[in-house]
């Protein structure tokens, strides 16, 4: 399977251990919504390439969410980064090696999501994992471009996970925090991905939404919404 697509998003509230602050360069972005951070000229053209999706897709990721933060975002450049991209209170940290770029977009709307949804009721009234499935979602909406392949790669992750009898582990590991989200290996993270996207796509974005705004939600609540015929969770791992 290739997993290279997919966002591998580290968004915490709380500070990890930073890279050292790009300082070869700065890319403002025509709408004036963030600054694009980097080291050496050769990564001007990767400043551009997510300077353009700032201008294409912040507004957009907001108006989706139904929050927004009002300070412009600064996007760090760090080529290896541990992640395709993290969020972090005050940046966006983004892996700018030339196979992450080749998607930027897809990762950076991800990121955009989280980015306003810092500190929102979303937030705090959401689980973590659907937070993350609420990333993913709007993302997969917005962008184009790998699209096709992500959603076939989601079907793909789900349906083995049900093959091997795993469904019900899978679904219990959606209660988990930000700190257990990061400490899990890649394959279960994006099998989370995988599930909980689909439980937001099953409910709607603007039911999750408005949900959320009434007061906290579960998980067991969100799979009540996303699974009440007689099949429960069976249905989100079959396509």
């Amino acid at each position: 399977m290739a997993f290279l697509l997919l966002s591998g998003c580290s968004a915490s509230s709380r500070p990890f251990d930073l890279p050292a602050r790009p300082s070869g360069g700065v890319f403002q972005t025509t709408s004036q919504n963030g600054t694009v951070l980097f080291e050496t000229p050769a990564e001007l053209m990767g400043a551009q390439v997510v300077a353009e999706a700032i201008d294409r897709y912040y507004d957009k990721a907001a108006a989706a969410l139904g929050c927004r933060r009002n300070e412009p975002v600064d996007v760090w450049l760090i080529p290896g980064w541990r992640s395709l991209g993290s969020t972090n209170q005050d940046r966006i940290i983004f892996d700018s090696s030339p196979r992450s770029l080749s998607y930027a977009d897809l990762t950076l709307v991800h990121e955009f999501v989280h980015w306003h949804s810092e500190g929102s009721v979303l937030e705090e009234n959401l689980p973590h994992s659907m937070i993350e499935g609420i990333c993913e979602y709007i993302a997969i909406s917005l962008v184009e471009r790998g699209r096709a392949f992500r959603l076939n790669l989601y079907s793909e992750l789900l349906e083995e996970a049900w093959a091997r009898g795993d469904a019900l582990a899978l679904s219990a590991r959606l209660s988990i925090d930000k700190a257990e989200w990061l400490s899990l290996d890649r394959t279960t993270r994006y099998e989370l991905y995988a599930l909980s996207y689909t439980i937001v796509a099953r409910i709607g974005l603007d039911r999750v939404c408005e949900e959320a705004r009434i007061g906290p939600l579960s998980v067991d609540d969100m799979l009540r919404l996303a699974c009440p015929g007689e099949d429960g969770v069976e249905s989100l791992f079959k396509s």
